[in-house]
Formats: structure tokens, sequence, C-alpha cells
């Protein structure tokens, strides 16, 4: 599904918690669900991309506590940079997609417990992208409206983001046409500082040390912000001839991903729900076949979650099935073929420059696309970029190679480009700069994934590169430091062991030696212990750093 599949996920996911009364049995309400969004980047601007969608939605109540729904007609527009130079004045043209229906259509139940959500069920056999789809809409269409008439209110809600506080405000209006009628309106604003839970990869900025030297990373905190308006009529004024007739949301996203150029990624959404007809139940909505049940509308990125799940280092990642992704190995190698040439190599050694036209297009899209590769299908690159390239460019091709792979994070390239550098087949001058992209590439954190990284820097081939050695197990620190924040935000996409610091011990222990030893090595393996036990942030940390501050041999530097 790609892209397309992965922004109209987010797009449809903005929205609320648990229609109560706001239907009737026995009726079906028809309504118009449109949708924009805006996804802006201020360095990379070549990620600048512009979708909207359009579509039905059926909509009925079972009964008191179970609501069936269904999209119907759904249509899609997308355009980006990559293919136009300015994505805000492209007219979109809408098209319906057979393959995306055919899943999208199928229909949805929504249950809860009096005003309260209590399960999302839907066709087994949906993907991971579909099943967004249709949180986001359960998400717009649940309304929290106590029978009370409190003008401000607030509860706890589950949205594709996160289990949060909401604050609620309610006015009453008459109606424009019938004087007999009430309308109800309803703002929602999310207090996403206040969550019980956030979705799988929404866990802000790294602020974890990756190496020595760096400059300090531009980042800036995920902050959201979110205002979801409701119209409600009851053509009787009674509260339990409530039904819902419009919904208007606007979100705001921004985060700046951690990189090296300070790039800010700001997303904005609207969306709008329209009723446009109301009649009798001619087709009862079901789900066919097995179902699935789920207990949170949070989104999710893949099926198996968990920092100590199994995985195979040599697979691509579980999202590249979940949402039937289909990446090219041809179009790869052209694109890593093409960025190699825009480099000027007077650089030397050093990471190669760019010059001629503005390569960040090409850079995107190759990234992207090694993400979701396998490691049969990096070998297949590296083999046609690499293996083939002229006798007086494979350096530079190793270079375009390794940078591409470690900042696309998957934990196939990762495998690939360690065991291509210990084989002799990628040059070891490399090292770091692989060590620097997979710290800021790598998404996916599980314990395996770390092993074979710790694995690799205590290997007997590091042991020969002392500096290179230092940085692979600051790296590494960096990405236990990394795996335990998650712990604290989203307990079950973190290491357990976390908790009390267990880990960061463990990984203390193993790497740094006790100060006294530390204060005999080079001023620059003491610098790079310091920064570990910054980054494990445990007592012994603490202890350790206590002693280096307080020995007086040591030359004490910044």
């Amino acid at each position: 599904m790609g892209n397309g599949g992965r922004s109209i996920a987010v797009l449809l996911g903005l929205g609320l918690l648990m229609l109560a009364n706001a239907a009737d049995i026995g009726k079906e309400y028809r309504y118009s669900y449109t949708g924009n969004m805006k996804y802006l980047a201020t360095e990379m601007k070549s990620q600048n991309t512009r979708m909207a969608f359009r579509s039905n939605v059926r909509m009925q109540k079972i009964d008191d506590l179970n609501f069936a729904l269904k999209i119907e007609n759904l249509e899609m527009a997308t355009v980006n940079e990559r293919t136009a130079g300015c994505p805000e004045r492209v007219n979109l043209t809408f098209a319906g997609d057979d393959r995306l229906s055919e899943m999208v259509e199928k229909p949805f139940i929504v249950a809860g417990l009096g005003k309260q959500f209590r399960q999302f069920e839907t066709f087994a056999l949906d993907p991971i992208w579909s099943v967004n789809l249709k949180k986001g809409l359960a998400s717009l269409v649940n309304i929290f409206l106590p029978e009370s008439d409190e003008p401000v209110y607030e509860n706890h809600v589950s949205t594709i983001y996160g289990d949060c506080d909401a604050h609620w405000n309610r006015q009453y209006q008459p109606h424009w046409t019938n004087p007999e009628a009430k309308v109800v309106n309803l703002t929602r604003m999310v207090d996403y500082d206040k969550c019980t839970k956030i979705a799988s990869w929404m866990h802000g900025s790294l602020p974890a040390t990756p190496c020595v030297n760096c400059e300090s990373v531009n980042t800036h905190p995920l902050s959201f912000s979110s205002s979801v308006t409701y119209s409600l009529v009851s053509p009787t004024g009674e509260h339990k001839d409530l039904h819902l007739e419009t919904v208007d949301g606007r979100s705001t996203i921004m985060h700046a991903p951690n990189t090296e150029n300070g790039n800010v990624v700001k997303l904005i959404t609207t969306q709008r729900l329209q009723l446009e007809e109301v009649k009798d139940i001619a087709e009862k909505l079901d789900i066919h076949g097995d179902r699935e049940i789920y207990k949170t509308l949070n989104m999710d990125f893949a099926r198996e979650t968990g920092f100590k799940r199994p995985i195979d280092m040599k697979k691509a990642l579980g999202i590249v099935k979940d949402w039937e992704l289909k990446p090219s190995v041809k179009t790869t190698i052209a694109m890593m073929k093409e960025l190699t040439a825009l480099r000027n190599d007077e650089a030397g050694n050093q990471v190669g420059m760019f010059d001629r036209k503005d390569p960040s297009k090409i850079l995107g899209m190759v990234i992207e696309m090694m993400s979701m590769f396998d490691y049969e299908q990096t070998e297949a690159v590296f083999d046609a970029v690499v293996k083939d390239a002229p006798a007086d460019q494979i350096i530079q091709m190793q270079r375009t190679f390794v940078e591409v792979t470690a900042a696309a994070g998957h934990n196939a390239g990762v495998q690939f480009v360690i065991d291509k550098i210990q084989s002799g087949e990628i040059d070891t001058r490399f090292i770091s700069s692989f060590l620097m992209g997979i710290r800021t590439g790598l998404t996916d954190y599980t314990e395996v994934a770390l092993n074979s990284i710790l694995n690799f820097c205590r290997s007997d081939m590091m042991n020969k590169f002392e500096q290179e050695r230092m940085k692979c197990m600051l790296a590494y620190t960096s990405m236990v430091s990394e795996v335990c924040r998650i712990a604290s935000y989203a307990p079950i996409y973190g290491h357990p062991d976390c908790h009390q610091q267990k880990l960061q011990n463990k990984v203390f222990d193993k790497l740094i030696p006790d100060a006294n030893t530390a204060v005999k090595e080079t001023a620059e393996n003491l610098r790079t212990y310091i920064h570990m036990a910054g980054n494990l942030k445990t007592h012994k940390a603490v202890e350790f750093l206590s002693a280096i501050i307080h020995d007086e041999a040591v030359e004490h530097f910044t």
C-alpha cells in the first residue's frame, strides 16, 4: 500500500471516542466523509506531501452497545514534491483502487459499555493499514455525551494515538429552521501530555548521545494539537432523539526527526463528516468470517510488538507484510547509482559531498525503498551497485550503499552490512558512518537486533580497531537508552528489565570498567566512557562519573 496507505491511516485517525445515543436502532445514517492532509518538512522538502480522500460512510446502530460502520466509494488523491514542485498549487485528481476498496469496504463494529469505549471488531484477515483506517473512522464518530447538562466536562479516551485525557465543551443552540428542535455543539480537545498509553512509534525525539564529538542535534519534542467540533440535532428537542449531523476536525502534529540538519516535520489534517440522508435499514451490516477484537483504538504499525519478540534478522520488517508493501530492487539499484553519480569525491575518505543538483529527492526515495527489503533483496542491490562497480568507483559505491542502508535502519540491512564489514567486502573506513546511520535510522528496537549490534562491537575484528570499537559501544548504549525511554512511555514496546534499571546496570557492568581503570586509558576512551555512562543513567553511572570528577589526576574536559 506504500506511503499513501500509511498517510491515509494517519489522516483518518485524528478523531474521537464513543458514539452514545446519537442514532436510532433500525435506521441507517449515510454520510459523506472527506479529508485533507499536508505533510511539511522544513529541510527535506522532497518529503512534502499533500493527500486527500473522499468517501461515503454507512452507520447502523445495532443495539445500545454496538454500532456497525462501512466505508464505501473511497477515492484518494496524492501529490508530493518528487513529482510536483509545489504540492499546494497542484489540483488533486481522485481515483479509486480496487485492491484497497476490497478490504476497506468490509464492515466493522464498535462496541461500548454505556458511553465508554469497549472494543473494536473487524474482519480477522484485514491488513494493518485497513484496520487503522477503520480505527480512525471509529475514533472520529465516537462521542462522549453525558446526559447531565454540564457545559464543560472531561473523560479518558482511547484515540488513534493513545489513551489520553480529553476536555469537552458543550453548547445548546436553537435549530436554524425548526423551532422545536435542539442543536448540541460539542468541542473536544485531547491532552496528549496526559496519556496512560501511547500508540506504537509515537515517542518523540531521541535524546541519548550517539557520538563523542558530534554537534548537538536539533530536535523538537513531539507535539500534538487537535480540535474536533460536533453538531448533533434532536428534531423533538429530546436528548434520546439526538443524531450526528456534522463533524469537523483539525489536527497538527509537529516532530523533529533526529537528523543532523534540524529537519522539523509538521503534519496538518482536516476532516469533515456530513450527514446526507437517513433511511430504514435495507441491508444489515455485519462481519462475515472470523473476527479480530481490539481493546483500544490506538494505531498499530505491525501485528507483533514487544522488545523481546522473536525476529529473523534476515527477513523484512513486519510492516512490509502487514501493510502489503511492494519495494522494487531494480528501481532501487537505478536510484542508488544515480545518487552516487551526484557525489563529489574530492573529500577523499570523508563522507562525499553532493553537487550539480539537489539529490534529496532521490535520497529520500532510495532510503524508503531500502527499508522494506529482506536480506536477499539487500544483497541483490549490493551486488549490482558495489560488486559490479568499476574498480575506480568501488569505494564511492560502498560509501553510498552503507550510508543509505544504515539510514534505512531495517534489520536485514543492519545484519547485511555487519556481515560484509566482517568479511572484508565493505571497507572498515565506513564503520563510523554505519554506526551513526543505524543510531538514527533504526526504529524497530528489539533484543535480537541490539544483540547483533553488541556482538559486532565486541567481535574479534572490532578489537583490531580501538576507535571504532569504542564508537560502536557508545552507539549501542544510546540505543539501550532509547529502549528504556520507550519503556517509560509505552511499556509494551520497551524492555521489561528497564524497570529498576536492571538492563542498564547489566550493560554498564559489561561495557564500562571501574573508574580507576578508565582513567588510565586514553583521553578519547575516557571521554567515550563518560558519554556511555551518561546514556545509561544508572546509580552506578552516577558513582562512576562522580569518581572521575573528583579524581585530581584526571585532566578535566568538557
